[in-house]
């Protein structure tokens, strides 16, 4: 039996690439206060979590709280596999607000079309 494995398909460059044009279009949408744009753009399981208006008023009590999001330094980056999901990115950002600093996690995933997807978003 010959078994054929298509590594094609994964390429951890490509992968982290992706997944940082995502984070980036991620901060721009953040930055323009264009919520529905970054929940538009997530993956289904990042839209299951909660629905737009309830995402969009989360967005907006962040901002209240800390301000306008001012820079965006990614602190490091890594390679998870999710048994459900598969290869994930994880990307952590150290953000400077108006108010505060904060650190993020934001974790993307290709959907079923090959779209580096977020699939997480945290604040802390």
């Amino acid at each position: 039996m010959l078994v054929l494995i298509n590594f094609a398909c994964s390429n951890p460059a490509k992968d982290v690439m992706d997944a940082r044009e995502g984070a980036n279009n991620f901060h721009g949408y953040f930055r323009a206060q264009n919520y529905e744009a970054i929940y538009t753009n997530s993956s289904q399981r990042f839209k299951n979590v909660r629905p737009l208006a309830d995402y969009v008023s989360m967005m907006k009590e962040i901002e209240g709280e800390y301000g306008k999001l001012v820079n965006v330094q990614e602190a490091g980056s890594a390679t998870v596999i999710n048994s459900d999901v598969g290869k994930m990115q994880v990307l952590i950002f150290n953000l400077e607000f108006e108010k505060t600093k904060a650190t993020e996690r934001l974790t993307f995933s290709r959907d079923e079309h090959g779209q580096m997807r977020l699939w997480m978003f945290e604040l802390s």
